[in-house]
C-alpha cells in the first residue's frame, strides 16, 4: 500500500512538469514555431514544399496549395524574421510534387493523377510561372544537367542477353529549361547504356547502340580554356 501511495505521490508531483514539456515550444537549444505561433506558416489546403536558393542570396521556401493552383513564397533565410514574399496563382492541371531542380531557375514537378509533367520557372522567383515541357513523355528519373538543362530518363527496353554488362536501356530526353519562350526539347536519345561526364568541361557522353552521343556545354569549355591557358 505504501509503495503505491509513493507512485501516486510520484505521478502528482511529475505531472505538472509533463504538461508543461508538451506544450513548451522552447528551450536552450530547440525551439518550434508553428502556425499557431506564427501567422505567416499557416496554409489553407497545403500539398507540397519547394526549397530554392536564389542568385541574390535569399533562400525561398515554396508552399504549394489548393490543389496545385496557388504557389506561396515566404523568405526563409533567416529562420528567426520568416516572411511572406508573395502569393502566386499558377496554371496547374491539378496538385502536383516537386520532382528535381531543372537547373539553377527552375524545377521539374509532377502531376499527382500522372497526366503528365511541367516546368516550374523560378527566374522572377517572385512571380513563378508553371509551364509544360515539350513532349516530355513519361520517365522514372530527371536530372539537371549545367544552369539550365534538364535530363529525363525513360526505360527504353531489355537487350534480353544476361550475357551483356549494360542488361537495361533507357531514352534520355535532353531539354534546355531557359529558352526566350518556353523550354526546348533539343534531342531525343535511344538505347542509352552507360553514360560518363567529363566534369572540367561539362561534357556528358552518351554510350548507346549505334555508338556514342555527346552533349556539349560551350561555355563551360570556354571557361575551362581560358582558365587552362591563365596558368
Amino acid at each position: 500500500m505504501k509503495t503505491m501511495k509513493t507512485s501516486i505521490l510520484t505521478l502528482l508531483v511529475l505531472a505538472p512538469f509533463a504538461a508543461q514539456a508538451a506544450v513548451q515550444p522552447r528551450t536552450a537549444h530547440i525551439v518550434i514555431e508553428s502556425p499557431d505561433t506564427r501567422p505567416v506558416l499557416a496554409e489553407a489546403h497545403p500539398e507540397a514544399m519547394y526549397l530554392y536558393d536564389t542568385s541574390d542570396g535569399k533562400t525561398v521556401l515554396y508552399v504549394e496549395a489548393e490543389n496545385g493552383h496557388v504557389l506561396d513564397a515566404l523568405d526563409v533565410t533567416d529562420p528567426g524574421h520568416i516572411r511572406r514574399l508573395a502569393q502566386t496563382e499558377v496554371a496547374a492541371a491539378g496538385a502536383y510534387d516537386f520532382v528535381a531542380p531543372a537547373g539553377s531557375q527552375a524545377v521539374l514537378v509532377r502531376y499527382r493523377d500522372g497526366s503528365g509533367t511541367a516546368l516550374l520557372q523560378l527566374k522572377r522567383y517572385t512571380n513563378p510561372t508553371l509551364e509544360p515541357l515539350p513532349d516530355a513523355g513519361s520517365y522514372t528519373k530527371a536530372e539537371p544537367f549545367g544552369e539550365s538543362g534538364l535530363l529525363l530518363f525513360s526505360p527504353d527496353r531489355s537487350t534480353g542477353d544476361a550475357g551483356r554488362r549494360f542488361s537495361q536501356a533507357h531514352t534520355c530526353k535532353v531539354v534546355d529549361t531557359r529558352g526566350p519562350l518556353q523550354s526546348v526539347l533539343l534531342a531525343t536519345v535511344p538505347d542509352v547504356r552507360q553514360r560518363v561526364l567529363k566534369s572540367d568541361t561539362g561534357t556528358l557522353f552518351l554510350l548507346t547502340g549505334e555508338g556514342v552521343t555527346v552533349i556539349r556545354r560551350p561555355r563551360v569549355e570556354e571557361e575551362h580554356q581560358i582558365a587552362a591557358e591563365a596558368q
